[in-house]
């Protein structure tokens, strides 16, 4: 089974199966009946939130289906799981049957792209990632700094072109005065069919070096850099 099963009765271990043993790395099944208590599976810093949930339950109070805590394996090392319980007769007395999900994976993938993001976040570059359907996934700070004016663009869902037609209504590109209609449909075309890096320059007289790429999903990533103060010293050389 993938599932751990744990039955326990005020937090005395009574049965575990193979599974929950692989899952906290016990070298038998008797290892784990023999500790003083389910608390011991759970991390110092969780377990406070771990003897709340129980006593919550054994009170007949709502509690969540499923909870997550941070884990010890029998070496010291870190196990994430997701939990969820039910009370059940064993040997003719009531008990807890807890089923348990290792969620190790899941969670280094979610810390990943979270200090992915935080380093996104924290670059010059202006970075956004649209999905197969052209809808924005993720955006960083500094394109929700260059585009301000238009942040309600900038939620995820809104489509590549629901954001390029705020654009040519509030601090549009010089080259869309007077014909906005084909600026966006040229704009569009370029977003769907990426080449060569290209320059943008706005009415707030911004200048903009934007690269964009297909991904292999059909996901397209658009990266930016702010080039305002290049153009301006080349003006002044020339």
């Amino acid at each position: 089974s993938l599932q751990g099963i744990l039955v326990h009765r005020d937090l005395k271990p009574l049965y575990a199966n193979k599974a929950l043993q692989d899952i906290f790395g016990y070298r038998s099944i008797e290892d784990i009946i023999n500790i003083e208590s389910i608390a011991d599976l759970v991390d110092d810093e969780e377990k406070d939130a771990m003897l709340r949930l129980v006593q919550a339950r054994s009170e007949g109070k709502e509690t969540p289906a499923y909870s997550e805590f941070k884990g010890v394996r029998a070496d010291g090392s870190t196990v994430w799981f997701e939990s969820s319980a039910r009370p059940i007769r064993w040997d003719g007395e009531m008990a807890i049957q807890a089923t348990v999900m290792d969620t190790s994976e899941r969670h280094r993938v979610v810390e990943t792209q979270r200090r992915l993001v935080t380093a996104i976040d924290g670059v010059a570059e202006i970075v956004s990632i649209y999905d197969a359907d052209d809808k924005l996934i993720y955006c960083n700070e500094m394109l929700r700094q260059i585009e301000h004016l238009i942040l309600d663009t900038l939620q995820p869902g809104v489509t590549f072109e629901e954001r390029i037609r705020a654009a040519v209504t509030k601090n549009k590109p010089i080259d869309a005065v007077g014909r906005e209609d084909a600026w966006v449909e040229e704009r569009l075309n370029r977003h769907r069919n990426p080449g060569q890096p290209f320059e943008i320059t706005r009415q707030d007289g911004s200048t903009l070096l934007l690269r964009e790429q297909k991904m292999a999903d059909g996901s397209t990533i658009s990266i930016g850099t702010d080039i305002t103060q290049n153009r301006k010293m080349e003006e002044q050389i020339r």
